[in-house]
């Protein structure tokens, strides 16, 4: 994070469900409408959610299911959404956040990440495989707009 040490890193309250809102619907258009199933899982008691801030003002967030048994995996989970504000977009905050993340569910007794991302979506695909994300499945026409998606998974592990 050299190029922006004045991000701070949160977790989310109630008082974040409109900027999740607001951009998710920008972040995941081309997926589908979003606008309220992302807001739906950052007010269920089943995810947990960082927020990327600068000053008080949120740039970003990262979201995580609470662990669960997926793909065969015990003390497992999912990385239900990521998204950096585009006028923020290629100065580390991603990569910040899906760190927080990460240490978020090794907190939560999460062992393995699973997320799915769309294949099209080269930027996203790049962040997570430079993060230690490798390509467990493809799943076609799994966004409401027809894309197909790649499941990725990483171990994570205790630092």
């Amino acid at each position: 994070m050299d190029k922006n040490p004045e991000i701070m890193l949160r977790l989310s309250g109630a008082s974040d469900n409109f900027f999740i809102r607001e951009l998710s619907t920008s972040a995941f258009r081309p997926f589908g409408d979003y606008r309220d199933v992302v807001p739906e899982w950052h007010i269920s008691d089943k995810s947990i959610t960082v927020i990327a801030c600068l000053e008080e003002a949120p740039l970003g967030f990262a979201m995580v299911s609470k662990p669960f048994s997926r793909y065969d995996h015990n003390n497992s989970s999912e990385l239900l959404a990521i998204a950096v504000e585009a006028s923020w977009q290629g100065r580390g905050i991603g990569r910040f956040l899906l760190k927080e993340i990460e240490n978020v569910a090794l907190e939560a007794g999460i062992m393995t990440l699973f997320l799915h991302t769309a294949i099209d979506n080269r930027n996203a695909r790049k962040l997570f495989s430079d993060s230690g994300y490798r390509i467990w499945q493809i799943k076609n026409n799994f966004y409401p707009e027809g894309q197909d998606a790649c499941v990725m998974a990483k171990k994570l592990l205790v630092t």
